[in-house]
Formats: structure tokens, C-alpha cells, sequence
């Protein structure tokens, strides 16, 4: 059995709120909506309100910003714009690099 060395005896030090103020934490989206779930999934419906069900073709770039402005991650909004998820057959991937709702 593997033994344990026996504890530092380390000093307590006590750090004040003034010494030590909390951080404000930014977000990429200041205006998005809050959300009650920790990490809300993309749904069919959130991609065709992001890409404008198909009005006009998107950059990458502009598809996953307007994923933002809904609340996603961007991390998500790049597996959801990606040719291989499960979106990908509703999505048109051109090859200039545009994407098009074709749901």
C-alpha cells in the first residue's frame, strides 16, 4: 500500500476583499439572451434563425458570429457549422467557403 507523506504545516493568511476585489467576468455577447441551462445546445431551429432560414449565404465566420449574437458558444457554433455535424446535411457548403440553410 502506498504511503502518504505527512502534511506541511503551512500559515493561514487572510486576504481582505480590498487587497483582493472580485473580477468581473466579460462575455463575447453582451447582449445575449441568459440562458437557465448551463450549455444550451444548438438546436435545428436556432441554426435556420441564424443563417436566415436560407435568405442569403453566409461566411463561416458570419454564420458562427450570428450563433453568438443567439447565445451559443462559439466553440459550438463551429461543431455545429461544420460539414460532419449532425446539422451538416441541412447545411450547402460552397466552395468559395459560404454555407447556406437549405433545410
Amino acid at each position: 500500500m502506498l504511503e502518504l507523506p505527512p502534511p506541511i504545516d503551512v500559515p493561514f493568511v487572510e486576504i481582505s476583499a480590498e487587497e483582493n476585489p472580485p473580477r468581473e467576468i466579460k462575455t463575447s455577447a453582451p447582449d445575449a439572451p441568459a440562458f437557465t441551462q448551463l450549455n444550451p445546445k444548438i438546436a435545428r431551429e436556432d441554426l435556420a434563425e441564424a443563417l436566415e432560414y436560407g435568405a442569403r449565404m453566409f461566411s463561416r465566420k458570419e454564420a458562427v458570429n450570428a450563433l453568438q449574437d443567439l447565445g451559443f458558444r462559439k466553440t459550438a457554433a463551429y461543431k455545429a457549422l461544420s460539414a460532419n455535424s449532425k446539422f451538416g446535411s441541412l447545411l450547402e457548403f460552397t466552395p468559395d467557403g459560404l454555407i447556406e440553410w437549405k433545410g
